[in-house]
């Protein structure tokens, strides 16, 4: 009897032993998705190499973990869809979670031992999904990161991350239905063919807030970060202590269009080695009641900071405490061009531009406590049809007239 129940044991031990070696094997033969489908919410570790196009479909979240290299290949996509036929996509319609550690980031890659810009097609994402990136790398896309949102109410994070070598924009947000809140911050996004940052909500109902800040944009083949508001949208946006060079036309553009509104602030930014530093410009009953305009350091390009109000459009920035200075054509201009424009410039050094300060077209400015010294060609040039008031300003040392 007890011989039998030893075998009967023996036995039970030996199943358990099989079953759980089973078990054993399933997880470990586990793969994530490398091209096609994700069917449920999939977690990626470890190299993942991608052979075609990955899509996430709405409701469905991607997490990656810390370390994770996500390497696409170059110039190929076996499944030959997306956007792009030719080149793999990360496509994602649910969520994206990919938060890495300073010493374990998250890397997005091409394949190839020579990588080059476009080599595969980029993290495109769309619908109402959360997107949040934390020291991650993405390079040598055709672009870097396309979110094209639609509706809802969820979070854009990009924090700590590279975003470099594309033949697109590094990081593109547009919205156009909803609420969306984003926050883009101490990123590193550099030798993009287009912008650096691209920012753009249009409709009604639309409304972008947020903060863009901290940021070190550089070698763009357009603006470095762009704001683009239209057709009745609002944007109310923080811009603040980015560090933003040699990038083509404009380091920091904010345009309103047809009904929009703009309001937040531009603060604290250094901009150097562009065309125009800081431009905003407001246009077709576009209007911005509150913005700040403040701290900026802009130097070595054509012009340091240019505001252009057109076309029945309303501007009221508060432009104050900047440094101006080396910026070959004009420190500051304020055009107007039909609409209210009434700007607020205080407390501005501007030295060593050609004009210093430059105000024309329909414009009722208030300039006061300004020192705008050393300018090349004239130190301030009011030709305004609206009544300034200019006070208590320090001029001098500048060629020309000090006021004309």
């Amino acid at each position: 009897m007890i011989q039998y129940l030893n075998k009967i044991g023996s036995r039970a031990l030996y199943i358990s032993l099989i079953f759980l070696f089973v078990c054993m094997s399933g997880a470990s033969s586990w793969a994530a998705t490398v091209s096609g489908i994700i069917n449920e919410d999939e977690t990626w570790s470890g190299t993942i190499n991608l052979t075609g196009d990955v899509t996430v479909p709405a409701g469905i979240t991607l997490s990656i973990q810390p370390g994770t290299t996500v390497i696409f290949p170059a110039q190929s996509d076996d499944l030959a869809s997306g956007a792009v036929v030719g080149l793999t996509e990360l496509i994602v319609n649910g969520s994206l979670e990919a938060v890495g550690q300073v010493a374990a980031p998250i890397i997005f890659t091409s394949s190839s031992a020579a990588p080059a810009k476009g080599d595969w097609g980029g993290i495109r994402m769309a619908g109402n999904g959360t997107l949040t990136l934390e020291h991650t790398v993405i390079e040598y896309g055709l672009l870097g990161i396309a979110y094209d949102s639609d509706g809802g109410y969820s979070e854009v994070r990009v924090r700590n991350s590279t975003v470099r070598y594309t033949k697109g924009i590094g990081i593109s947000i547009y919205v156009h239905s909803g609420t969306r809140p984003v926050t883009l911050t101490n990123n590193h996004v550099h030798d993009h063919d287009k912008q650096g940052i691209y920012l753009q909500s249009s409709g009604t109902n639309t409304v972008l807030t947020g903060t863009v800040t901290g940021n070190e944009v550089h070698n763009t083949g357009a603006t470095g970060i762009h704001l683009y508001t239209w057709t009745s949208a609002r944007a109310k946006l923080t811009v603040d202590g980015n560090n933003v060079y040699a990038t083509q036309g404009n380091g920091i553009y904010s345009y309103a269009y047809n009904h929009s509104e703009v309001t937040g602030s531009f603060s604290n930014n250094e901009v150097r080695d562009t065309t125009t530093g800081l431009h905003l410009y407001n246009y077709y009953y576009a209007k911005s009641p509150e913005l700040l305009v403040e701290g900026n350091t802009v130097h070595n390009t054509v012009t340091g900071i240019y505001v252009y109000n057109r076309g029945a459009s309303t501007m009221s920035p508060a432009i104050l405490d900047n440094l101006l200075y080396e910026n070959s054509t004009t420190g500051l201009e304020l055009y107007g061009n039909g609409g209210a424009f009434v700007p607020s410039v205080r407390h501005n050094q501007i030295t060593n531009n050609g004009k210093g300060i430059y105000v024309h077209g329909p414009v009722t400015p208030e300039i006061v406590l300004n020192t705008v010294t050393g300018n090349s060609i004239i130190g301030m040039s009011v030709q305004c049809t609206g009544t300034p008031a200019i006070l208590h300003n320090n001029i001098q040392g500048n060629g020309g007239n000090g006021i004309d």
